[in-house]
């Protein structure tokens, strides 16, 4: 069980390389799309692709626990057409939630995604940091409902 006390969200490209992948690149030049989020705590690397977020469409809930899922809900809810991944980081093991939409649609039922914030923990004592991250207070959505 995660013991989660405050969240923060952050724009994914505070934290991720890359925003944008696209599976039609992917398809049409035959070169996978990597995107690396650098945990704020430790600064260790992760790399994903498309095929990882692909995969993350169909999960219900967080690998990570239910309670690690529900106080993400309640600090940033997903949308339609978005989805989570979520994973701990290689170096520190804090939790981190990636949160990305569909981007356009580039066959049938295909499409391209787009990440769009990172939920992590205000502070990691698995980390040895003692910086306190700040929440994006001026951070809006509009979402479907």
């Amino acid at each position: 069980m995660t013991n989660v006390s405050v969240l923060v969200v952050t724009p994914a490209n505070a934290r991720v390389d890359r925003v944008d992948l696209s599976g039609a690149t992917e398809w049409s030049d035959h070169a996978l799309q990597l995107a690396t989020y650098t945990c704020p705590h430790c600064k260790s690397p992760a790399e994903f692709s498309t095929s990882t977020l692909r995969k993350a469409e169909s999960y219900e809930g967080s690998p990570l626990g239910a309670e690690w899922h529900g106080q993400c809900n309640e600090v940033r809810p997903l949308g339609v057409w978005e989805w989570s991944l979520d994973h701990r980081c290689c170096g520190c093991g804090c939790p981190v939630r990636i949160v990305f939409a569909a981007g356009s649609e580039f066959a049938m039922g295909s499409h391209a995604h787009r990440l769009v914030d990172v939920v992590e923990m205000a502070t990691c004592s698995r980390s040895g940091s003692t910086a306190e991250l700040r929440s994006n207070t001026s951070l809006e959505r509009t979402r479907e409902r």
